[in-house]
């Protein structure tokens, strides 16, 4: 199924992020945010919505939707070890 996105959004994010056995946030809410793509680049890790996170409460990311359609932050844990998550953001400015 294919994403129809009206009109084209003013920025583009794209980043590397470290994830560890400690929740940590990778990337925050933003209102104008169009679409969340997060792509696993080493390692398991487990996302959810809130600092709370875990391996046990989390979702494993390889079955969560790519691309969002989110405003949400997203916070990830391991649960041993380290990952990498490539994330891209389009976004309009807020």
């Amino acid at each position: 199924m294919a994403l129809k996105i009206e009109g084209s959004p003013s920025n583009l994010s794209i980043s590397l992020v470290s994830v560890s056995t400690t929740a940590s946030e990778v990337v925050a809410a933003r209102p104008g945010r169009r679409l969340l793509s997060v792509q696993l680049v080493t390692g398991s890790v487990y996302v959810g919505d809130d600092s709370s996170v875990t391996p046990l409460t989390g979702f494993l990311l390889n079955y969560l939707p790519n691309p969002l359609e989110t405003a949400a932050a997203l916070w990830a844990v391991t649960a041993s070890g380290s990952a990498t998550l490539a994330v891209t953001e389009t976004y309009d400015q807020e």
